[in-house]
């Protein structure tokens, strides 16, 4: 009976010891689990107030570079324009301290030979005294007078019988011969041609531009 009552007993204290460790270790864990979220949650607002501050600083410095940039360019342009500067002081101290070399500036032009047209005689107007010329007239029978017009011929025998000697009393119409003194003279036009004539030969003309330094390059 004794030994039924100490079995019992110490069951029922192991029990109760094995329900205490079970709570002890849910505990624990509880208490792991809450730190481990605490944990969490600390890091989440630290990474934001980082990436907060990472945020401020990016805008706070990008004012600061574009200045940065705009300066520089600044300086860039500065250094330019004071460069540029010196070389235009440079170039006008060598124009004032050398004597200048004054080079003529040519230009050659080219003139084409100058042609017009102008006639040209070829043989010049003349008179021509003609030749013997056949003609019907009037032929005297008694002196053989030639006529060429029947008035003629009339009045010739008109003047024979009023100087006494009347031998010529007719005449007969036939073929008689015009003396050159007696026609008039042949006249010929002038015989002549258009033509190119040269007037002027082709030339080359040199005009005078002006004059360039051949040290400084200045123009007069």
């Amino acid at each position: 009976m004794k030994s039924n009552q100490i079995l019992m007993a110490g069951a029922l204290a192991l029990s109760m010891i094995l329900s205490g460790c079970s709570a002890t270790s849910t505990s624990e864990d509880v208490k792991d689990a809450k730190a481990t979220e605490t944990a969490k949650k600390a890091d989440s607002k630290k990474s934001t107030k980082e990436d907060a501050k990472t945020s401020t600083k990016d805008k706070k410095e990008s004012p600061k570079t574009e200045t940065n940039k705009n300066t520089a360019k600044a300086v860039e342009t500065k250094e330019t324009s004071n460069s540029e500067n010196k070389k235009v002081e440079v170039q006008t101290q060598n124009s004032q301290q050398h004597t200048h070399n004054w080079v003529a500036q040519t230009q050659t032009i080219h003139h084409d030979a100058v042609y017009e047209t102008k006639y040209v005689v070829d043989q010049p107007a003349y008179d021509e005294l003609p030749d013997w010329k056949d003609v019907d007239g009037y032929i005297c029978d008694n002196c053989h007078q030639e006529m060429f017009t029947l008035e003629e011929a009339q009045m010739h025998v008109q003047v024979s019988a009023a100087m006494g000697s009347g031998k010529c009393k007719s005449y007969h119409a036939g073929i008689v011969r015009i003396p050159p003194g007696a026609q008039n003279l042949i006249h010929h036009d002038e015989v002549g041609h258009n033509e190119q004539v040269l007037v002027q030969d082709a030339w080359d003309e040199t005009v005078n531009n002006g004059y360039k330094c051949s040290i400084c390059g200045a123009m007069k």
